[in-house]
């Protein structure tokens, strides 16, 4: 997803690889669900929309890359999608890599990212 390896590199990342594990970014765009990256364990990163339902925070979606590859592996809608195959989902593989990838461009997450990554230094932790 080039939106997101923008925002990586923005955030000083060359790679997933590059980023600690845990490692958070999140972005806030008007009008929009939060964007949330992490990096959840050697090969894997989390890209995310969240809202709250109830007391809960709600994915919509969440897909989990391989990073090496980037092929979706898991995909979360909450409350009732979920789907997982470590050889890759080629629906929501194409879905992030289309579709889901403009529309974060389009929507601003990249331009909210410099302005983040300008506004505190690199490699910070966002809790």
């Amino acid at each position: 997803m080039q939106s997101i390896k923008e925002i990586l590199e923005i955030h000083g990342f060359d790679s997933v690889e590059d980023m600690p594990i845990s490692y958070e970014i999140k972005l806030e765009v008007d009008g929009f669900m939060p964007l949330i990256i992490k990096k959840i364990n050697e090969h894997r990163l989390s890209v995310a929309h969240y809202y709250e339902q109830n007391g809960d925070l709600m994915r919509d979606p969440e897909i989990i890359f391989d990073s090496q590859v980037w092929v979706a592996v898991e995909y979360h809608q909450d409350p009732f999608i979920r789907l997982r195959d470590e050889n890759g989902l080629v629906d929501a593989t194409a879905f992030a890599l289309n579709t889901w990838d403009d529309n974060l461009k389009q929507q601003g997450f990249v331009e909210a990212a410099e302005q983040a990554a300008s506004a505190s230094p690199a490699h910070e932790v966002v809790v």
